[in-house]
């Protein structure tokens, strides 16, 4: 049996262990979002502008008109629910 400091002690490296593994996963992240930032969210040519600007202008057109997401057949706006097997199928696809 396990004497009262024993198991005081036993608690604190499990906290200090669990801060431990937060501060690593923290220090990943920072790390990953750091590096990859400017190759995910960075345009990879005039090509990409050009299709950016033509989407933008014919969403324009249809607020213009008054074509919303229910004339388009949408009823509500999506959730991270309506997106978890797409983002699944992204992240987990086995390549």
């Amino acid at each position: 049996m396990l004497s009262i400091s024993e198991i005081s002690k036993r608690k604190r490296d499990r906290r200090f262990l669990e801060l431990k593994r937060n501060a690593y996963e923290e220090a990943v992240e920072k790390r990953l979002t750091e590096n990859l930032y400017s190759r995910i969210w960075r345009h990879r040519g005039a090509e990409d502008e050009a299709r950016d600007q033509a989407l933008r202008s014919k969403t324009q057109a249809l607020q213009v008109v008054g074509v919303g997401l229910k004339e388009l057949g949408v009823d509500e706006p999506l959730t991270s629910e309506d997106l978890s097997p797409v983002m699944e199928g992204l992240f987990y696809s086995k390549r």
